[in-house]
């Protein structure tokens, strides 16, 4: 247990020293959950159950705009088995393709459910979405095969709005166009899930996966060449399982695009390992975000694994993990994190830092902090640096290791804590 301490209760068991956001085309929009206008399909069904396969399950649209190439509503079930499903025409309305889903290679709309067993689905229309899924009780699953879009933009490889689902397993993703997310939920969101897969984005502003609802993706790699490896707009969630994410940008970027500031995004990983190639593991930017990781690896080409921005929230758990790399919150923003069973190497800004019994904190550089928990001095290596607390109080390397019974180390600052005395033994650096 842990009670909370003021610094000058502690003096005399411390030493005080002297001392840009890219553009998205998506959002979780809003208004009218009922499109206005008019679908068109190559094939179509709206009730009943059919199953194609072989030659009748090779299809194409290629004669009109706006057409789908498969579209199945209300009551149809549509099972396609090795099929090979083209499209070719552009959108007359990027909007109206990502909000609803027009001119997308395979729409299930109203109810309708599309199961693709084998092939692939590929498309070169602006607009062109691979598989879209739009209303509540529509859904569509592939196993097995291909989505491929080259769109030059808003084609991406699948996209659910409005409480749609799209299960896929074993099914590789890949999209070329600007604004083409490769997995992504939309206006009014809904559920994607991802069982193993190669996933891909070359576009600008093309986000691997793009997150408005519940995106599941477990056993797969998932790489944006070009933006983030996964966006989270508003309250949007994505839950990693031994997956591989990778972005050229950062690794995650959770933003909010609406005015509800009650809105949070929450990230849920477990194994697997996450990447900012050229920035963080974690950007959090004007939004509020719970980020809940165990056993995952983190880099950063910033060298900051978690940065929050412009007045942006993040609580962060990390268990079991080594983390190599600073954390930071700008004077805007507040961030906390707790390790469990976990190691940090690293420096912290501007945040509330709490570490339990089995976690070892070891410095890279002067540290700033709002709070800090911590149960042992010995599960801090300042490595002659020091820590600052928000009161002004210094750390430093030199603080004595207190006897049995005597207070540890104090928390200060706004809603500080502090620790509970008790020896510990000396922790190698992790």
């Amino acid at each position: 247990m842990k009670t909370s301490l003021r610094p000058a209760a502690l003096a005399a068991a411390i030493l005080v020293l002297a001392a840009a956001s890219p553009a998205h085309a998506q959002g979780p929009g809003g208004g009218s959950t009922t499109y206005g206008g008019s679908y068109a399909g190559v094939y179509t069904l709206s009730n009943g159950s059919k199953s194609l396969s072989g030659a009748a399950a090779v299809l194409d649209s290629s004669a009109a705009t706006d057409t789908s190439t498969i579209w199945v509503s209300n009551t149809g079930k549509l099972t396609l088995t090795g099929a090979r499903i083209t499209q070719s025409t552009d959108t007359s309305s990027t909007d109206d393709a990502s909000r609803w889903g027009l001119n997308a290679t395979v729409l299930a709309s109203a109810g309708g459910t599309v199961a693709i067993q084998g092939g692939s689905v590929s498309s070169s229309g602006i607009g062109g979405n691979g598989l879209f899924s739009t209303g509540a009780s529509s859904s569509i699953t592939m196993s097995n095969g291909s989505i491929a879009t080259t769109g030059s933009n808003g084609a991406h490889g699948v996209d659910v709005t409005y409480g749609g689902a799209i299960t896929l397993n074993n099914v590789n993703v890949s999209t070329t166009g600007a604004h083409s997310s490769a997995i992504a939920t939309d206006f009014g969101g809904g559920t994607v899930v991802v069982d193993k897969g190669v996933i891909t984005t070359t576009g600008a502003q093309s986000a691997g996966i793009y997150s408005t609802g519940n995106i599941t993706v477990k056993n797969a790699s998932v790489t944006s060449y070009a933006d983030n490896g996964a966006v989270i707009d508003a309250d949007g969630q994505v839950t990693l399982v031994n997956t591989a994410l990778t972005g050229r940008m950062n690794g995650f970027m959770l933003w909010r695009t609406v005015p509800d500031t009650s809105l949070q995004g929450d990230v849920h990983a477990t194994g697997g390992s996450i990447n900012g190639v050229t920035g963080d593991a974690f950007l959090v930017t004007g939004t509020d975000a719970h980020l809940a990781l165990d056993s995952v690896t983190l880099t950063a080409g910033s060298g900051v694994l978690v940065d929050v921005t412009s007045g942006g929230t993040a609580e962060v758990t990390a268990a079991d993990m080594t983390l190599v790399g600073n954390l930071f919150a700008d004077a805007t923003s507040t961030l906390a994190v707790s390790l469990v069973d976990s190691s940090l190497v690293g420096s912290v800004t501007h945040a509330t830092l709490s570490l339990d019994d089995d976690s070892f904190w070891s410095l890279t550089g002067n540290s700033f902090l709002d709070g800090l928990s911590v149960d042992s001095l010995s599960q801090i290596d300042f490595n002659g640096y020091t820590i600052t607390l928000d009161d002004g109080t210094v750390l430093g390397a030199t603080a004595a290791v207190p006897e049995p019974g005597m207070p540890a180390l104090l928390l200060a600052g706004c809603g500080a804590i502090g620790v509970l005395a008790r020896r510990r033994g000396a922790r190698p650096a992790a």
